[in-house]
Parts: structure tokens; sequence; C-alpha cells
């Protein structure tokens, strides 16, 4: 049975067998008629990998295994037990709703998802802890291994979470994965744009696991977590490591040792113990600019005894603030120079993938384009993107407003959903925002809310602000200033009024910023002694695909202005007010080079050198 003719046989019924597969595969993929698919998404496919990047750049081991791909899944009643039998399959990481998961089905909140997989921990992991990460579920889930709970629900939509799987772990065999998922979306929970009955400005909602999920080996003692900052002036690195699973009484015998990396040459050193800051000294620091988005490489190792835990990273100088400019106008100053912060407002949805980009690639794009457009700048609006998004801004040189996820509606969350304690479930999503993107340079400001929607969290929230909501956004605002004293704040984007809503109708004074949407004639505020001027929003209905200059620029031109936002970057769902098309083509033929060309030369006259200056 060993002979050539047999062996033969075998290889052409295995490769009859795959082929099968293969034609199965393609005839149901896509799986949903009249959605717009990307270039990307097109390549997409049950039997690739998907998304096979290591999902955390900023603190990466070489050890590790995706669990992307195909899971089985069922939705059930949201008191339901767990499922004795299964729907399908779902592609993970993309949401159940979108057609790239395979799934293209709405969830309501009286249902569960569930997910389900085995998987076999690689026997070259032994000794050492076992750690499960999602990127981001959206939005309540618990998580079973073996049938054994690995701890409590974890709440937040966009925050990544993990767990210690070792205890749970069955020797030598496979082991079992069970991740269920509750969604109310209109709960009052953080949201953003997605919505139940999306129309208008609200889009798609997205359910379950929405970034990529990976296990990795790590040992006992081990690194969990890298906190930089920079400071400019002097010309330093401050770097905080934690430790997870030390014992107090090992601390003495403890290590931690960065090595500074320019193009791999080692440039600078510094060593000391868990818990003490190491201050970095940088010598003729290159500074982070959007036209030289200049990156260090930092090597962290953690030693104790034989064990060593090693883990690479980056960072960026670069320093942002209110202040002065040479004129004596009170501006937005990056690296202690005025520099308008001249962008796009980025939703972050996808037509085939919702709030999964289909690659990463497709990630770099949105950023490219950006740039290409003449734009240095984007607002993400009220959605946080997974990490490689930031680490693309980082290199490409973008800076970013980001926003937090607010409420998704000015008016009260669906009956009989509601979140308990909202205020409390912002604050705490606010500050894992926060603490999660930390690192990343191209991050210059944290808006905390958007047209209002601090208000649906205050029971006067159709009143003007009260001192009740005053009290909160107060709160909101100290919470993001103590997780981040080195960033800017803008307490409400659009808070400060515009043509279309009247005068001041929810600035109550607080953060670094007084932001005007100008959809309309209106221009600019006024800067203020402590706060500076900036457009968070304007020229709705506008297009890049003609003569670039008619997309309003003149009527937001302001004495003293730091920065602007113009509604779009793309299309999304029943918006089609995009620079480019919803599935990221581009309209009009002018190559986006030379609209970019065109806008940086017109934004210079209208706002000085400041406004070309490191675009």
């Amino acid at each position: 049975m060993n002979s050539p003719i047999h062996r033969w046989l075998i290889q052409f019924l295995f490769a009859c067998v795959i082929a099968n597969y293969s034609a199965q595969a393609a005839a149901v993929w896509p799986p949903a008629d009249g959605v717009p698919m990307t270039q990307w998404g097109k390549q997409i496919s049950p039997d690739k990998s998907v998304l096979p990047e290591y999902p955390r750049p900023q603190l990466v081991r070489e050890k590790w295994l995706n669990l992307n791909g195909l899971w089985d899944y069922a939705i059930t009643s949201k008191s339901g037990d767990a499922p004795a039998n299964y729907d399908g399959k779902i592609l993970v990481p993309f949401p159940v709703e979108s057609v790239l998961s395979q799934v293209n089905k709405r969830i309501d909140e009286k249902s569960r998802l569930w997910y389900h997989r085995t998987l076999q921990i690689p026997a070259e992991w032994a000794g050492q802890r076992i750690w499960l990460h999602f990127g981001a579920v959206d939005w309540e889930t618990s998580v079973l291994l073996n049938g054994k709970s690995l701890g409590p629900a974890h709440r937040g939509g966009y925050d990544g979470f993990g767990y210690d799987l070792t205890g749970a772990l069955i020797p030598g065999g496979a082991q079992e994965l069970l991740v269920s998922v509750w969604d109310p979306t209109e709960g009052g929970q953080p949201a953003g744009k997605q919505s139940r009955k999306p129309e208008g400005i609200f889009y798609t909602p997205t359910t379950g696991i929405w970034q990529t999920v990976w296990l990795e080996p790590v040992p006992m003692v081990h690194i969990a977590n890298l906190k930089m900052v920079t400071d400019v002036d002097a010309g330093q690195l401050k770097l905080s490591v934690d430790v997870l699973g030390a014992d107090p009484a090992q601390l003495p015998k403890q290590r931690i040792e960065a090595v500074v990396l320019d193009a791999g040459k080692e440039i600078a050193r510094a060593s000391g113990q868990p818990g003490e800051p190491l201050i970095i000294s940088i010598p003729h620091a290159r500074l982070w600019w959007p036209d030289a988005p200049f990156l260090y490489d930092l090597r962290v190792t953690l030693k104790q005894g034989n064990s060593t835990d090693v883990a690479a990273s980056y960072f960026g100088m670069r320093k942002i603030a209110v202040g002065p400019d040479e004129n004596g106008t009170v501006r937005i100053l990056l690296n202690n120079k005025f520099v308008l912060h001249n962008g796009l407002l980025d939703q972050g949805f996808w037509p085939d993938g919702l709030y999964t980009a289909p690659t990463d690639e497709a990630l770099r794009y949105d950023i490219e384009i950006t740039r290409k457009l003449g734009f240095n700048m984007c607002r993400k609006h009220i959605k946080v993107e997974p990490e490689r998004w930031y680490y693309w801004a980082d290199k490409l040189g973008l800076l970013v407003w980001q926003d937090m996820p607010c409420a998704n509606a000015l008016s009260s969350p669906r009956k009989g959903v509601t979140i308990p304690d909202m205020p409390a479930q912002f604050e705490l999503e606010l500050r894992r925002m926060i603490q999660g993107r930390f690192n990343h340079p191209s991050i210059v400001m944290w808006v905390l809310f958007n047209e209002g929607m601090g208000l649906a969290m205050s029971p006067t929230q159709h009143e003007t602000p009260s001192d009740g909501t005053k009290a909160l956004l107060q709160k909101m605002v100290e919470a993001a200033r103590q997780e981040d004293p080195t960033r800017l704040i803008n307490h409400e984007s659009g808070a400060g009024g515009g043509a279309w809503q009247g005068k001041n109708p929810w600035d109550v004074g607080l953060g670094d910023i007084v932001d005007y949407h100008c959809y309309g004639k209106s221009n600019a505020p006024i800067p203020e002694k402590t706060r500076a001027s900036v457009i968070g929003e304007y020229g709705f209905g506008v297009a890049l695909s003609g003569p670039v200059l008619s997309v309003g620029l003149p009527q937001v031109k302001s004495p003293g202005c730091s920065g602007l936002v113009l509604t779009q970057l793309t299309d999304v769902e029943n918006e089609k007010n995009g620079a480019i098309k919803y599935d990221r083509t581009l309209k009009g033929n002018i190559p986006a080079e030379k609209t970019g060309t065109e806008m940086r030369e017109k934004l210079k006259q209208w706002y000085g050198p400041g406004a070309a200056a490191q675009q």
C-alpha cells in the first residue's frame, strides 16, 4: 500500500478535497450582495490568514499565536445558557453585523452572541504563563476556558483586555475556549456612531469581537505595560515599567534595562528597579513632526535570576501645548512652534468590515490618503482604533485629535436597557482609552464629548448647562487630566457654538480648547488667554473631487485659528460628503497629490507660515 501509484492516488484525492473546499469557500464569498467591498475586503477569505500582524506594536514579543480565523458562533437569548449546537462559522475579528464576518446579522439587546473554538498550546511554551489577549470586544464579555470562568465580565467596547489562562489549561490536550458577548448598543454606554436604526449621521452597529485575539507566553515575572513621557525641552525620556507576577520580597533582585536605538545603533541606556521611573537622556534629540515623523526604537529587558523578559517598543520626541506664538497670539504649539492643525473628520467605518478594517494595508491607506490630500491631522471621530492604526499615524506623520466614544444619541437611552451609573462607566472607559493609547506621539488631543453629547448622561440633558452638568463635565476633564497631563483636552467639540446652533450653548469654559462647528459662514472663535481656537467641524456636503478651493476654507478663515476639521474623509453609509468614497476609491480624476499641493499653498496664504510649517 506504499507503492508510487498508491502515494500518487492519495495525493490526488487530497488535492481534490482541498480544491472542493476552496470552491465551496469561493462560492459563498462574499456572503452578501449589494455591499461595496473595498479592494482589501476582496482579498479576504476563510482559508487565508486574517490580520496576521502583531497587534500591539508598542510592546512586542517574538513568540505569540494569532487566533483570528473561523470560530463557531451562536445567537441565543440574553439569559440563555451556552449553546449545545452552533449556528455556523464566523470569521474573527469581523463584527457579526459585517459581511466579512460571513454572518451579516443584526443582534438586539435581548440577545447574546457566543463564540467557540478549540486551541492547542505550542509545546515549546511549557513552563511559562499563557495569556489570552483581546484587542477589543463590544461590549460586555465573559470568557471560559475548559468550562472554567477566567474572571469577571469585562465591560467596554474599545479597550484591550486579557486573562492568564495557565490555571485553567488541560495538560497536553486541546483547550476549549468559549466567549459570550452582550451589547445593548443604545443602553447609554460609550458607543460612538453605532445605532440599532442607522440613519443620517448614525451607522450600523458592531457587536462582539472586532479586534485581533491572540495568545502569548510570558515568564512568571514579566513586563505588563510601558509608559513613556517625552520631555522635548530637557531632551529626556521618562520610562515607567509595570511588572506583573512579582513577589514583593524579590523586588530587590529584579532589574530593568532600557536601551534607546536609532537605526539599530544604541544611543542611550538606563537601568533601575521596577517601580522606579527611568530618566533617559537623549543626546541631540530628533523631534517628531508631521513631515519628519522620526521614531526611536526602544528595547526593555526585565531580569530576575535566570528569568528574562524582553519587549520591543518605540517612541517619538514630541511636545504639545497651548501658548503664545511669535506674535503673541494664543495657539496650539507643536514642539514650541505654531503648526496649523489642518484635518479631516475620520469616522473609521468600512463598508465590508464596519468597525474592522479588512487588512493592515487598509488601515495604512486611510492615513496615507489623508496626507496626500494635504492634511496633517485627523479627528478620529467618537471611535477608538486598533493600536496598529496609531502605529501608522506615528510612522507616517499624522496628528490625531482622539475623540472619546460618547453616548450615541442626544436623547435618553432606550427604555429597559439602560446601563447603571452611566457617568461612572463613561469615566472608566475614558481612563482606559487614555491608558491604552498613551504612548503614541501622533495623539495630541483628547476630545471628551461631541455637540452636547455630554448632556446625555445628565438628568438635565435637554436644558442648557446646569450646575450639575458642568460638575459632571468638570469631573471628566479632571479624570482625563489626571491620566494624561501632557496632552490637550477639548471638553466638548462644537460646544463653542457656530452658525448652525446659536451662540455658546454648551461651552462651560473647561479644557484647553474653544471649539466651534461651522456648517455655514461663521468664523472660528477668538482665542482666549488659556484656550486656543479651533473649528472642530466645517464644510458639510463638500467633496475634494472638484477644485479643492471650493471646500469653503475662506469661510472659516479667522485670526488666531489653530486648527480646522473638514467633514469628512469618506462617505459613510447614508452620508455622501467624503473626500473619497466609502469603498476608499477616489472621487473625480484629480490626483490626490495635486489636491494636497493646492491645499497647502492656499492655507499658507490665509494662515501664515505656520500653516505650511512641518505639514
